[in-house]
């Protein structure tokens, strides 16, 4: 039965499934639209607490209403696994990503990648060029060197800081520096990162995510070397 656009809460829309990266993960993700013919899969950006739910709970019900939507919660994140290593971060999603794909039997789809996210889009579509469509990138991470401003950027920082002290104020602070409208920070938006984000396993995910930008395949998520092969 496909779900009206009332009825598209978290719990009404959420899946797991597992695929293999060098053993068993669990991957999360929302699935709404059931039925239309178009697919379109959300990939969320990173930071403390981001998950499919976080980035696009309000995007979901209106994209619902014409394409089959998946919002996926990437490795690390959300309700998906948590490991304590893994490879280049946005190599390893990518491979979970296909994975997926192989799981629920699609083709070539198209991706929109906010962040964290875009840069596990343009890699899969570096990876396995014939099983991703259209991109659409929202400040995609890996894309492009900054010109303007020295790293690491203030976010960067902000979300350093709560790396290392895990509060709730860090947390706010950190989402704060990332949005204009400040009215979109709402207590409530807050809690519900920061419940994600503090558990032992999110932060023992986040080190390794981090850790895995500075590891022997950095290279990999310098994806502004090879988007001149994206066609």
């Amino acid at each position: 039965m496909t779900a009206t656009t009332e009825e598209l809460t978290f719990e009404s829309t959420s899946r797991f499934a597992e695929v293999d990266v060098d053993g068993p993960l669990k991957l999360h993700y929302h699935e709404a639209g059931v039925g239309n013919e178009q697919t379109v899969v959300l990939l969320h950006g990173g930071g403390p607490g981001a998950a499919s739910w976080t980035n696009f709970s309000r995007n979901i019900p209106v994209l619902a209403q014409r394409f089959h939507v998946l919002a996926v919660d990437q490795p690390g994140y959300g309700h998906s696994d948590k490991r304590a290593e893994h490879g280049q971060f946005n190599h390893y999603a990518a491979r979970a990503l296909h994975g997926l794909f192989d799981q629920l039997g699609l083709k070539r789809v198209p991706l929109v990648g906010n962040s964290l996210g875009g840069g596990t889009a343009v890699r899969f579509a570096l990876d396995y060029p014939d099983r991703a469509g259209r991109l659409v990138l929202m400040g995609p991470g890996g894309l492009s060197v900054n010109l303007f401003a020295p790293d690491p950027t203030e976010g960067v920082k902000r979300l350093g800081k709560f790396s290392v002290d895990p509060t709730r104020e860090n947390l706010e602070a950190f989402l704060r520096v990332m949005v204009y409208d400040q009215k979109l920070i709402t207590p409530e938006l807050v809690d519900q990162r920061f419940a994600l984000a503090s558990t032992p396993e999110s932060l023992t995910a986040t080190r390794a995510m981090g850790m895995s930008f500075a590891g022997a395949d950095f290279e990999l998520g310098m994806m502004w070397r090879e988007v001149y092969k994206l066609r």
